[in-house]
Protein backbone atom coordinates (compact mmCIF):
# COMPACT_ATOMS: atom_id res chain seq x y z
CA UNK A 1 0.00 0.00 0.00
CA UNK A 2 3.20 2.21 0.39
CA UNK A 3 3.90 2.02 -2.66
CA UNK A 4 1.04 2.80 -4.43
CA UNK A 5 0.62 5.81 -1.90
CA UNK A 6 4.06 6.96 -3.50
CA UNK A 7 3.17 6.28 -7.58
CA UNK A 8 -0.08 8.24 -6.13
CA UNK A 9 1.77 11.54 -5.53
CA UNK A 10 4.19 11.20 -8.22
CA UNK A 11 1.64 10.25 -10.93
CA UNK A 12 -0.48 13.36 -9.07
CA UNK A 13 2.11 15.75 -9.55
CA UNK A 14 2.61 14.64 -13.24
CA UNK A 15 -1.22 15.08 -14.05
CA UNK A 16 -1.27 18.40 -12.60
CA UNK A 17 1.81 19.26 -14.57
CA UNK A 18 0.33 18.49 -17.38
CA UNK A 19 -3.17 20.15 -16.36
CA UNK A 20 -0.81 23.16 -15.92
CA UNK A 21 0.90 23.10 -19.21
CA UNK A 22 -2.37 22.60 -21.20
CA UNK A 23 -3.94 25.65 -19.19
CA UNK A 24 -0.99 28.21 -19.78
CA UNK A 25 0.25 29.38 -22.98
CA UNK A 26 4.05 29.26 -21.13
CA UNK A 27 4.99 26.32 -24.12
CA UNK A 28 6.84 24.44 -21.34
CA UNK A 29 6.62 20.57 -21.49
CA UNK A 30 4.55 19.22 -18.47
CA UNK A 31 7.51 17.14 -17.62
CA UNK A 32 9.24 20.72 -16.88
CA UNK A 33 6.85 21.86 -14.89
CA UNK A 34 6.55 18.72 -12.89
CA UNK A 35 9.95 18.63 -12.20
CA UNK A 36 9.22 22.79 -11.01
CA UNK A 37 7.02 21.27 -8.86
CA UNK A 38 8.58 18.92 -7.54
CA UNK A 39 11.62 21.13 -6.85
CA UNK A 40 9.13 23.40 -4.85
CA UNK A 41 7.01 21.22 -3.23
CA UNK A 42 10.40 18.93 -1.92
CA UNK A 43 12.08 22.53 -0.42
CA UNK A 44 8.86 23.97 0.92
CA UNK A 45 8.35 20.69 2.53
CA UNK A 46 5.35 19.96 1.25
CA UNK A 47 6.51 16.43 0.15
CA UNK A 48 8.94 14.61 1.97
CA UNK A 49 11.65 13.10 0.26
CA UNK A 50 10.99 9.95 2.40
CA UNK A 51 7.54 9.84 1.59
CA UNK A 52 8.18 8.94 -2.59
CA UNK A 53 11.76 7.50 -2.19
CA UNK A 54 11.12 3.95 -2.29
CA UNK A 55 8.81 4.33 -5.85
CA UNK A 56 11.31 7.20 -7.47
CA UNK A 57 14.39 4.90 -6.51
CA UNK A 58 12.45 2.06 -8.62
CA UNK A 59 11.62 4.63 -11.44
CA UNK A 60 14.97 5.91 -11.41
CA UNK A 61 17.23 2.28 -11.75
CA UNK A 62 14.14 0.87 -13.87
CA UNK A 63 14.49 4.06 -16.46
CA UNK A 64 15.67 1.93 -19.43
CA UNK A 65 12.39 0.20 -19.90
CA UNK A 66 10.67 3.76 -20.47
CA UNK A 67 12.86 4.64 -23.71
CA UNK A 68 12.05 0.40 -25.29
CA UNK A 69 8.20 2.54 -26.74
CA UNK A 70 10.21 5.18 -27.85
CA UNK A 71 13.20 3.04 -29.62
CA UNK A 72 10.60 0.57 -30.87
CA UNK A 73 9.10 3.46 -32.45
CA UNK A 74 11.96 4.82 -34.20
CA UNK A 75 12.64 1.24 -35.72
CA UNK A 76 8.94 1.38 -36.85
CA UNK A 77 9.01 4.44 -38.78
CA UNK A 78 13.21 4.22 -39.66
CA UNK A 79 12.01 4.76 -43.40
CA UNK A 80 11.11 8.26 -42.80
CA UNK A 81 14.20 8.81 -41.11
CA UNK A 82 16.53 7.25 -43.33
CA UNK A 83 17.16 9.92 -45.75
CA UNK A 84 17.80 12.25 -43.20
CA UNK A 85 20.58 9.87 -40.88
CA UNK A 86 23.50 11.45 -41.98
CA UNK A 87 22.45 14.80 -40.75
CA UNK A 88 20.62 13.19 -37.41
CA UNK A 89 23.77 12.03 -36.87
CA UNK A 90 25.90 14.90 -37.22
CA UNK A 91 23.54 16.84 -35.08
CA UNK A 92 23.77 14.14 -32.21
CA UNK A 93 27.32 13.72 -32.58
CA UNK A 94 27.86 17.44 -32.50
CA UNK A 95 25.35 18.10 -29.34
CA UNK A 96 27.09 15.13 -27.43
CA UNK A 97 30.65 16.63 -28.39
CA UNK A 98 28.84 19.88 -27.36
CA UNK A 99 27.37 19.04 -23.78
CA UNK A 100 30.20 16.96 -22.64
CA UNK A 101 32.87 19.52 -23.27
CA UNK A 102 30.71 22.46 -21.90
CA UNK A 103 29.94 19.93 -18.55
CA UNK A 104 33.56 19.41 -18.28
CA UNK A 105 34.44 23.45 -18.15
CA UNK A 106 31.76 23.94 -16.13
CA UNK A 107 32.72 21.40 -13.40
CA UNK A 108 36.66 22.66 -13.76
CA UNK A 109 34.95 26.14 -13.37
CA UNK A 110 33.35 24.79 -10.44
CA UNK A 111 35.55 23.36 -8.43
CA UNK A 112 38.07 26.79 -9.11
CA UNK A 113 35.43 28.84 -7.25
CA UNK A 114 35.12 26.58 -4.41
CA UNK A 115 39.06 26.09 -4.48
CA UNK A 116 39.13 30.10 -4.30
CA UNK A 117 36.31 30.50 -1.39
CA UNK A 118 38.55 27.84 0.86
CA UNK A 119 41.54 29.74 0.74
Amino acid sequence: MKILKQLVIIFGVYAISDLIAKLTSFGLPASVVGLVIFIISLQTGIIKESTIKESADFITKNMALFFIPVSLKIFEDFAQFENQFIPILIIVISTLIITFLSSVYITILVQRIIQNKQK
